[in-house]
């Protein structure tokens, strides 16, 4: 009796846990999402959704970080069974770098009768975002800002050099003299 009890028992929690796990089902193609861009550029690729459970299910999409950088259309959408949809990710990056993030798919049964165990898959996303290629106009504005930080230097430095008092050769040689004489003795001290 103990042996057909532990069996039994055994038999419940197994079909138990079949049914749950395939009570909400989904099947994603593909597995991982790889995006290549260049900074304030977008790129598009596709996710197809599919439901592998016997009742029609209700499917949340969303992006686990990056939310203002990833664009999911559409979020949410309703499959009968066997039924799939695809779903478009695109990326809009802001800055350059490589960033890494899921997105979620979450599955929900419509009937709410039955035990609604949400049933959820994360698809690891990963973007490599490049500085954009720079245009003709952006390379002549940035000579453009070389070439007038040149010109304000030299000037700077051209009025420093004229407000200098001008002195004769005379004087510059007097100057040289009198170098060579400051290491005599003060005045003063002759009368210590």
């Amino acid at each position: 009796m103990i042996i057909m009890k532990r069996i039994l028992l055994i038999l419940f929690v197994t079909l138990g846990w079949i049914l749950t796990v395939s009570a909400a089902g989904i099947a994603v193609t593909p597995t991982k999402l790889f995006f290549q861009s260049e900074v304030k550029s977008s790129k598009t690729q596709t996710l197809t959704v599919k439901n592998i459970s016997p009742s029609p299910l209700i499917y949340n999409l969303y992006s686990d970080e990056l939310t203002d950088q990833i664009v999911i259309q559409p979020q949410s959408l309703r499959l009968d069974p066997t039924e799939s949809q695809r779903v478009e990710i695109t990326i809009k990056p802001r800055y350059t770098g490589v960033y890494i993030t899921n997105i979620s798919i979450l599955a929900q049964n419509l009937d709410k009768r039955e035990f609604n165990a949400i049933a959820a898959i994360k698809v690891p996303l990963e973007m490599r975002v490049f500085p954009k290629e720079g245009s003709f106009l952006s390379k002549m504005y940035l000579w453009f800002i070389i070439s007038f930080t040149a010109l304000v230097i030299l000037l700077i430095i051209f009025i420093i050099i004229s407000k200098r008092k001008k002195r004769s050769f005379w004087q510059k040689v007097g100057q040289a003299v009198n170098l060579l004489d400051h290491h005599k003795k003060p005045w003063w001290k002759k009368f210590i």
